[in-house]
């Protein structure tokens, strides 16, 4: 990470379902980072790798990350030169 380099970064998890499969890696869902709260404006959108990682570059602030599909979003404060980490649980159906 480069010297005040800042934003958010997690991984995209599978909660629930049967047996074996619960909290594997969700690798290409979309992940949707808003300012302030998921009804503010849409900053960045990216698909998560393969083994279901993200990362956005971004200034501090205040940001909501979800993504779609019954996960949950969760709200997280970037400060400068830090990366604010995230799990994103998408439910099983």
């Amino acid at each position: 990470m480069a010297c005040g380099a800042s934003g958010v970064q997690g991984k995209a998890v599978l909660d629930g379902g049967p047996p074996g499969v619960s909290g594997h890696d969700k690798p290409g869902l979309t992940v949707t980072v808003h300012r302030d709260s998921v009804v503010g404006t849409i900053v960045a959108t990216q698909k998560t790798g393969a083994d279901g990682a993200f990362r956005f570059d971004l200034p501090p602030g205040r940001y909501a990350v979800e993504m779609g599909h019954g996960a949950l979003s969760q709200t997280v404060t970037v400060e400068s030169g830090h990366y604010a980490s995230v799990r994103l649980l998408m439910k099983a159906k």
